[in-house]
């Protein structure tokens, strides 16, 4: 069962794969790739930017949920760049600009919305 249930994650990170073109110039392409693999290799890296540069792109991103430790510029043909998926999560609510959030009493909504002049919905 667990077996599945990798194969079933490993699916669902390849169906992430996209390409865009850029906007003001669709000569540059660009592919994103999300990667399961707890360990990404030369071999990974080999067979995608093959797919890559088959299909016209002239740039890649790899988001991986493990680890690396291959150089991007091992390949110059195309911009290589790696993230790792963990430094991409971001909770906004733990930034240090939010507010403390704090309910309010009924008497403090009634006055807000009389305030701003809006109805509750």
């Amino acid at each position: 069962e667990f077996e599945e249930s990798k194969k079933d994650i490993e699916e669902v990170y390849r169906s992430m794969t996209m390409a865009f073109l850029k906007k003001d110039n669709e000569n540059e392409k660009i592919y994103i790739y999300f990667i399961s693999k707890e360990k990404f290799n030369k071999d990974d890296l080999k067979q995608r930017v093959k797919h890559s540069k088959d299909n016209g792109a002239t740039n890649v991103i790899f988001v991986l949920h493990g680890s690396t430790n291959l150089n991007p510029s091992d390949e110059t043909e195309l911009n290589i760049e790696f993230f790792k998926e963990d430094d991409l999560l971001v909770n906004i609510t733990q930034h240090e600009l939010v507010p403390v959030h704090i309910p309010v009493s009924a008497q403090e909504k009634a006055e807000l919305l009389k305030r701003y002049k809006v109805k509750e919905i």
